[in-house]
Order: C-alpha cells, then sequence, then structure tokens
C-alpha cells in the first residue's frame, strides 16, 4: 500500500503527498474511485517542485476503510470537513 494514514474525527483517512511545492493541490476522487486509481498519472508526473498534491480515498473508499461508507443527507459536507482538516 502506498500512502499513508491520519485519523480524522475518529476516521483512519488514507491519503499520498506527492511533491514539496508551494501549490498545494487536493485531488478529489469521483464515484468509486480512490487515491490511486483516478491520480496514477498525475502523482507521478507533476513537477514536484512547483505542487504539493495531496490524494485522499475519503471515508468508506479505498484505503480509507473500514468503516464501510456511511450514508446520510450530509455526506459530502462530512467529506468536505474532513477534507479540510487534512490539507490543515
Amino acid at each position: 500500500m502506498l500512502g499513508q494514514k491520519i485519523e480524522i474525527d475518529g476516521i483512519l483517512i488514507h491519503f499520498e503527498k506527492v511533491g514539496t511545492g508551494p501549490e498545494k493541490v487536493l485531488l478529489l476522487p469521483g464515484g468509486l474511485g480512490t487515491s490511486r486509481t483516478d491520480f496514477t498519472h498525475q502523482l507521478e508526473s507533476f513537477d514536484p517542485n512547483v505542487f504539493t498534491l495531496i490524494a485522499w480515498d475519503p471515508p468508506g473508499y479505498g484505503f480509507s476503510r473500514p468503516p464501510d461508507r456511511r450514508w446520510s443527507k450530509d455526506v459530502y459536507a462530512r467529506d468536505a470537513d474532513i477534507a479540510a482538516k487534512l490539507m490543515e
């Protein structure tokens, strides 16, 4: 497994961080994607001196499991809160 995990709001979140550049970019997988399935090319191709790329697996996806995805009315708001905390 590539990447690392950090606990945010009691959930272990998997992410990959590439580069040390001043321009920070959060890569959000779509649909049923994950950090690796959606962003392999970007993680390997961007200039690491210009960009810091952070690709994450939202709660319940990819390597951010368990737990399984919990669906509720506020699922995307919760994801946004966790993503913001990840970027801090």
